[in-house]
């Protein structure tokens, strides 16, 4: 199956081109999480290895919140709250939203709120509702790459599995001086 087939049609899907790859300094940036699930997890792990601090609201967390919390104490932040409306969230300070609830609605207003606001929002159902988009990031010590197949998932998936299988070889092969690289 093709990535066409599988993904997001392109009438709702909102790029037509490839997305473009920017690589931000969020160290210390304040990061906000709507959602306890397994994406806000996964959006929370990518904010925090790139060293944002981050304030999670959820009534319920997914139980690996509490190794997060362990591994990156104090800019790891969980609020046990339910976020009904809009007016139950303040945005102020908040440099990037992630809003990845299980409810459309609130999803949709929250981050209508959020990029009013000019901040940085991740809508996790509604992708043609987002200012910006995950990529699949493959570390190693301070060198990442991202990988981001335009709207197909799985596709992303595979190829940065691939890569990070070799990844960590390359990092140090390069660091080590041994790789050429061609002009």
């Amino acid at each position: 199956m093709s990535c066409r087939e599988s993904g997001p049609p392109r009438d709702v899907y909102p790029c037509i081109f490839p997305l473009f790859p920017f690589f931000m300094n969020i160290a210390g940036r304040k990061a906000l999480v709507i959602g306890g699930g397994s994406v806000a997890l996964r959006r929370t792990r990518a904010l925090l290895t790139c060293g944002a601090t981050v304030t999670v609201i959820s009534p319920e967390f997914h139980e690996d919140f509490s190794v997060l919390s362990q591994i990156y104490g104090e800019n790891l932040r969980l609020v046990k709250k339910r976020i009904e409306k809009v007016k139950d969230l303040d945005f102020a300070g908040v440099f990037i939203a992630v809003l990845a609830t299980n409810n459309r609605e609130l999803n949709r207003d929250l981050g209508e709120q959020a990029r009013k606001a000019g901040i940085l929002v991740s809508v996790s159902d509604a992708p043609e509702e987002c200012s910006f988009f995950f990529p699949a990031l493959v570390t190693e010590g301070e060198v990442a790459v991202a990988v981001s197949a335009g709207g197909c998932p799985s596709l992303t998936r595979r190829l940065s599995d691939r890569l990070r299988a070799v990844w960590s070889g390359w990092v140090q092969e390069a660091k080590r001086g041994e790789v050429i690289f061609l002009d």
